[in-house]
């Protein structure tokens, strides 16, 4: 457990922007040639933003799935979609002393994208 012990000013919080679970899965279905994978990431309940426990952001979940061919030997094709359900989330986090609402520590997760492309290797 990421926590601090018995300090002074913050007592035995948590520390800030590690997240208490943290899920990132991947499954690989297919063979050399050709293969599709689903993924999942999932932050049940967001991570504290501050050293005083005093905020954390809504958790969050995201799905994506890529998919990869072989052609010949030293090619390969592939596409991967990310956030499919184009979710809006904190999927990052700046860590500060005390959180005020007009602090400015939030990064997004990445929004619904596609990224397709080669791969060769020489």
């Amino acid at each position: 457990m990421a926590a601090i012990r018995r300090d002074a000013q913050f007592g035995d919080n948590r520390l800030p922007v590690i997240p208490r679970h943290f899920l990132r899965t991947e499954l690989r279905l297919g063979t050399e040639a050709f293969s599709v994978s689903p993924n999942f990431e999932w932050v049940p309940q967001g991570a504290w933003v501050d050293y005083a426990n005093s905020f954390r952001p809504r958790g969050y979940a995201v799905v994506g799935i890529a998919a990869q061919t072989s052609v010949g030997q030293r090619v390969t094709l592939f596409v991967d979609a990310r956030n499919l359900a184009d979710r809006k989330a904190a999927g990052d986090i700046s860590a500060v002393l005390a959180y005020t609402p007009a602090s400015a520590i939030f990064y997004p997760v990445e929004r619904r994208s596609v990224f397709a492309g080669i791969r060769a290797s020489f």
